[in-house]
C-alpha cells in the first residue's frame, strides 16, 4: 500500500511540476493590474462530507500571510473536484472610509481531478487516501483588504489526503493586484 501512495504521489508531482509553469503563464493582467507571484502551504481536515477546515501559509509577492481556509463542495464519483475555498487571513488592513480594521479574505472557484482508494478496514467508513491537483481562480467581488480588487489570476495545487482526513496541499501561481486607493 506504501509503494501505490508514494507512486502516486511522485506520479502527481511530476505532472504539476511539468504542467505549473505553462499554465501560469497564461495569466494575463489589465494595463491598471500587476501580476503577483503567491505561494504556499495549506493544512486542513475534511471536517464533514463536503467541508473543509485549515490554514494557509502565504506569500503574496514579498509579503508572508497566515490565513484560515474554509471549503464547501463535492469530490465526484468520476475523480472530479469542485470546491469553493474562502480565505480569511490575520493582517490589518484599515478601511480608508472610517479607519476600521479589515481582513483580508477572498474565495476561490476551485476544480480538479482526484486520484483516492478507499482505506481499509479500521479506518473511519468512507475514508479515502490518494492525491490531487486543483485549480483556483478568484471569484470576482468577493475580495477584501489586500484582495479587494483581485479579479484575476490562477493558483495551481497538489495536494495529498491520507485515511485520517489531513489534506496537505502545496500552491503556487499569480494574482492580478490593482491599487485604485
Amino acid at each position: 500500500m506504501k509503494t501505490i501512495r508514494k507512486t502516486l504521489f511522485t506520479a502527481g508531482l511530476i505532472c504539476a511540476a511539468t504542467l505549473q509553469p505553462l499554465v501560469a503563464q497564461a495569466v494575463s493582467c489589465n494595463d491598471d493590474e500587476e501580476l503577483v507571484r503567491i505561494k504556499g502551504k495549506i493544512f486542513n481536515n475534511a471536517i464533514q462530507p463536503g467541508t473543509t477546515l485549515g490554514t494557509a501559509r502565504i506569500k503574496i509577492g514579498d509579503d508572508k500571510m497566515k490565513c484560515g481556509i474554509m471549503g464547501q463542495g463535492a469530490v465526484g464519483n468520476d475523480g472530479s473536484i469542485n470546491f469553493i475555498h474562502t480565505l480569511v487571513c490575520n493582517d490589518k488592513v484599515i478601511f480608508p472610509l472610517t479607519g476600521d480594521i479589515i481582513h483580508s479574505q477572498i474565495s476561490l472557484n476551485t476544480t480538479g481531478f482526484a486520484n483516492f482508494q478507499a482505506c481499509p478496514d479500521g479506518f473511519p467508513p468512507g475514508s479515502a487516501v490518494g492525491t490531487f491537483q486543483e485549480t483556483s481562480v478568484p471569484i470576482s467581488g468577493t475580495g477584501r483588504g489586500v484582495f479587494k480588487n483581485v479579479e484575476r489570476g490562477e493558483i495551481h495545487i497538489h495536494g495529498t489526503i491520507n485515511c485520517l482526513a489531513a489534506i496537505d496541499m502545496k500552491l503556487s501561481g499569480a494574482i492580478c493586484m490593482r491599487d485604485d486607493d
